[in-house]
């Protein structure tokens, strides 16, 4: 130390050799081979990066940037992927930044990555709403359920396109048969919907007046009803369609039931589900005799003759459509679970169980 750069680190370093020997640490590191002084009585894998310029190196990923927008109004977020640290490994076998190095190791660095940002399509963010992932049909063929979206008040048909962050996302009302029938090509705004209330049997009711026929899953449908996956919708263009005296007692018509008589059955479990016996006999629609195909007028009062109670078997097969079978003697009977013939009596709610003769259910 007699010189003035002794006391630089070169000169250190130089000292040291020439007195005592200053040890040096070899390790190679992604395939390069390092020699470098060792200061310190242990050499760690951090000693190793910070050598070759830690500066470059990176020990911590950064998380990705995260995805906020609002669905209908409702603040709905994403976050980005989570950053992987950097990993070492010490003849292959993953050790800690930490941990002391033997002399000539052999090392493996991988960098750390920042984590993916978050991204979304609009169809995915349907999908998180629960409104994708299904169709329905459409007069018997297979179609997807349609969405009418909007992106900051604009509409928007591309559902792949992503997301933007802080989007604005409406679907007004989900999938409706309106805009199914939009999809198909069908003039909606030509489409004429109106109503016709009427008195029918003492009640109030209200029956649809359209130039077309709409129905959902077999029901008659209205057009902004709501549509999920697996519907069945039938529509037909038509001309001014009234509706008609049938309607009032046809499929979706509110259930009737029938009162229970002094003596005799105006209703009977039919094989397990319930039949009527009080059928139609007369219609009379503003006190004329009315024909099922006749149209109803709005505020049309209709009176209706019904049939009578049934007071034996063979009184109440006739009203349930079946007089052929009971004429040709091929029906089997049995009235609450025991046989009986046409005189047997009938009491309201009674349980008819019938099959064909030489058919299934034949004893």
């Amino acid at each position: 130390l007699l010189e003035p750069w002794a006391v630089t680190p070169l000169g250190i370093a130089a000292s040291a050799l020439a007195n005592r020997g200053l040890p040096f640490q070899r390790f190679e590191i992604n395939g390069a081979a390092h020699e470098v002084p060792r200061l310190r009585a242990e050499f760690t894998g951090l000693d190793a990066l910070m050598e070759l310029g830690a500066g470059r190196r990176r020990f911590h990923g950064r998380p990705g940037q995260g995805l906020a927008y609002t669905f209908n109004g409702a603040e709905r977020a994403l976050r980005g992927g989570a950053g992987a640290a950097c990993r070492l490994f010490l003849e292959g076998r993953a050790v800690a930044l930490d941990a002391p190095l033997p002399d000539g190791a052999v090392l493996t660095f991988v960098e750390a990555a920042d984590g993916a940002d978050a991204s979304l399509s609009l169809a995915e963010a349907l999908q998180r709403e629960g409104l994708l992932g299904g169709g329905f049909r459409f007069n018997g063929e297979e179609r997807p359920l349609p969405i009418e979206v909007r992106v900051d008040g604009r509409p928007e048909s591309d559902l792949a396109s992503p997301v933007r962050d802080r989007a604005r996302l409406e679907v007004p009302s989900g999938a409706t048969l309106r805009g199914a029938l939009r999809a198909e090509g069908v003039d909606v705004e030509g489409l004429i919907q109106g109503w016709v209330r009427v008195r029918a049997e003492g009640s109030e009711r209200v029956l649809p007046r359209r130039n077309y026929h709409l129905r959902l899953n077999g029901a008659d449908a209205d057009l902004d009803a709501r549509l999920a996956a697996g519907d069945r919708v039938e529509f037909e263009a038509a001309g001014d369609q009234a509706p008609r005296v049938r309607d009032l007692w046809g499929p979706g018509a509110p259930r009737r039931e029938p009162p229970a008589p002094p003596s005799g059955a105006l209703r009977v479990l039919l094989n397990g589900a319930w039949a009527p016996l009080d059928t139609l006999e007369r219609v009379r629609v503003d006190g004329h005799e009315a024909a099922p195909d006749d149209p109803l007028p709005d505020g049309a009062v209709v009176e209706v003759d019904r049939g009578g109670p049934c007071g034996s078997v063979g009184e109440a097969l006739p009203r349930l459509g079946l007089g052929p079978w009971v004429r040709a003697g091929r029906l089997r009977v049995l009235l609450n679970g025991r046989p009986a013939g046409p005189e047997e009596p009938l009491r309201h709610d009674d349980a008819l169980d019938l099959s064909l003769l030489g058919g299934p259910g034949a004893g």
